[in-house]
């Protein structure tokens, strides 16, 4: 467990409260944030210890996983009188939800940030929905323990140090995929417009798994799709969360962190499974999305 440590650096706070509404929300209110680290790929960790306060979030505008570390017994959400607070115990909070605190006893809490994007892409490969049909829900005081699993990876890394940044974003990714198939949600919904049909998303989302070793330009995908390039391009969007060529790249560096993690590959045949040109080209985007390149973070993730 970390150690009770001063506040942080105060242009950090204020760059991640101007990101984050639920840092603003707790900037401004008596807690004090002990650590904080971005760790890559938009991932952000927040450590906080908090006492005798009220507080609240309004559609916050991004996720936030919270795991109370020591003590919460005191802490309730007003709405829910019979849940209680408690260490090991998560709160999942949406981008678009509201909630309301009342926190009676000292306590320390984690919280990791990340938005719908980072999201979209495990979600998209786990549930065969169009993205506008998948919510993560709002759920309070619940027991997960692999969740907890993973997020004690978080706290046994020193978040200051490069290489433990890069397995901590490690971490991170494996928390999202751990959520979209655990507790990413359907909901109904009405028709909805300007998106693929499901049969089609499922043709291309195929393609691209299929062919990551190969080129996927615009126009092979949109011809998977029947469609124009244009009209493919937004429709895609729409209904998976993220532009093509993003979603593309974000299945060749998930494809290319599990060959680092699980093989001994040379960094050149990693990159040719993964559909990049060079091994440059690899880290390029590698460092870029996790904030180091290949062979550090291969190293980091076995240290």
């Amino acid at each position: 467990m970390m150690e009770h440590g001063p506040r942080v650096e105060a242009g950090l706070q204020r760059r991640l409260a101007a990101r984050y509404g639920v840092v603003a929300v707790l900037a401004s209110s008596r807690a004090v944030l002990e650590h904080a680290a971005e760790i890559g790929d938009g991932f952000t960790l927040a450590q906080w210890r908090n006492a005798h306060d009220t507080t609240g979030y309004e559609a916050p505008g991004h996720h936030t996983l919270s795991l109370y570390l020591e003590g919460g017994e005191g802490t309730r959400r007003i709405g829910f009188p019979d849940r209680f607070g408690g260490p090991g115990r998560f709160c999942l909070l949406p981008a678009e939800h509201e909630s309301h605190w009342i926190l009676s006893r000292p306590m320390r809490f984690l919280h990791f940030y990340f938005d719908t994007g980072a999201l979209a892409a495990a979600g998209a490969a786990v549930h065969d929905a169009d993205i506008r049909e998948t919510a993560l829900p709002d759920e309070t005081f619940f027991d997960d323990p692999e969740a907890a699993r993973l997020m004690a990876g978080f706290t046994g890394l020193d978040w200051s140090d490069a290489g433990d940044r890069l397995a901590a974003t490690q971490t991170g990714h494996e928390i999202l995929a751990h959520l979209a198939g655990s507790r990413l949600r359907r909901r109904p919904s009405p028709a909805l417009d300007g998106g693929l049909a499901p049969h089609v998303r499922r043709r291309v989302l195929d393609v691209v798994e299929t062919a990551l070793d190969q080129p996927l330009t615009l126009g092979r995908l949109a011809a998977a799709a029947g469609l124009s390039e244009f009209h493919f391009a937004r429709m895609f969007r729409a209904s998976v969360g993220l532009p093509p060529h993003a979603y593309v790249l974000a299945r060749r560096l998930d494809r290319a962190r599990r060959l680092l993690a699980a093989t001994d590959l040379p960094l050149a045949d990693i990159a040719a499974a993964c559909g990049f040109t060079h091994p440059s080209h690899l880290t390029r985007h590698f460092r870029a999305a996790f904030g180091g390149p290949p062979g550090a973070w291969r190293a980091a993730i076995r240290g």
